[in-house]
């Protein structure tokens, strides 16, 4: 996988950022972006949501405190997924090897069920300075 995945609701697979230019498809920008699951990756760490719906990316950057050029670093990615009406849980959990961080609206087994709000976002976040995974909700798109 190159970066990302994205899962169309008619099952297409997107990866990267090649099919995005070569099909003109579920942009993050141009309109809301409707997809059935999402993986982002950076580096050895990826997150992932599964589950229809409406999906955003975000990075964080900041600006290194140093004499000389001042070049904007990425710090954080995040893969957002607005909650539906009707979805008053989500299972959030990593993976054995702890690479990566998951969420499905559908369900799962022995993993931690979080309460969450219709019309807030499940953010998926990776520090690339810790190389820490994280989620939180939102009441919009970061």
């Amino acid at each position: 996988m190159k970066y990302w995945m994205k899962v169309l609701p008619d099952d297409t697979e997107l990866y990267g950022p090649e099919d995005l230019e070569l099909k003109g498809k579920a942009s993050w920008r141009k309109t809301p972006c409707y997809l059935k699951e999402c993986i982002l990756q950076d580096g050895d760490l990826a997150v992932r949501i599964k589950g229809e719906g409406e999906y955003w990316q975000s990075d964080r950057y900041e600006v290194p405190v140093s004499p000389g050029e001042q070049i904007p670093v990425k710090v954080k990615r995040r893969l957002m997924r607005q909650i539906r009406p009707g979805e008053t849980q989500v299972v959030v959990a990593r993976t054995s090897d702890g690479k990566t961080l998951g969420a499905n609206f559908g369900g799962g087994i022995m993993a931690p069920v979080y309460p969450c709000v219709p019309g807030h976002w499940l953010v998926l976040e990776i520090d690339r300075r810790t190389q820490q995974m994280t989620h939180y909700f939102s009441e919009e798109k970061i």
